[in-house]
């Protein structure tokens, strides 16, 4: 799980350039890394489920499909962040990013509930 943690982090790693995002972004976007992060590990959980012919459980992000494997995860995940990065380093309008980055983490703290829910009803 660390390797899946580390590509998750790898687009900031790399490409941030933080000099023009206020501290309140910087930790905004932390956020939606450690949200991916938890989506990713609970993804994971389902697809060693999945592996069981009594699993209840499907995925069902469209870009996945209902029974992805670990590679098609870790790559969506890293690209997925990446291009999010890009998009928000590109807004120069400081006041719509942090907005953005609110309305993405709001949205996927919904998913990884959900997610949790879910797991939990099968576990």
């Amino acid at each position: 799980m660390k390797i899946i943690a580390i590509l998750t982090l790898l687009p900031t790693l790399l490409f941030a350039e933080w000099a023009d995002w206020d501290k309140v972004q910087q930790q905004q976007f932390k956020t939606f890394l450690t949200l991916q992060t938890i989506d990713m590990y609970q993804t994971s959980l389902a697809i060693d489920c999945q592996k069981w012919p009594d699993c209840p459980l499907t995925e069902r992000n469209p870009l996945l499909g209902s029974h992805p494997d670990d590679d098609a995860l870790i790559l969506q995940k890293v690209i997925g962040s990446y291009i999010i990065y890009k998009i928000l380093d590109s807004e120069k309008n400081e006041r719509r990013r942090g907005k953005t980055l609110r309305w993405i983490n709001t949205s996927f703290a919904i998913v990884v509930t959900n997610n949790s829910i879910q797991l939990r009803k099968t576990f």
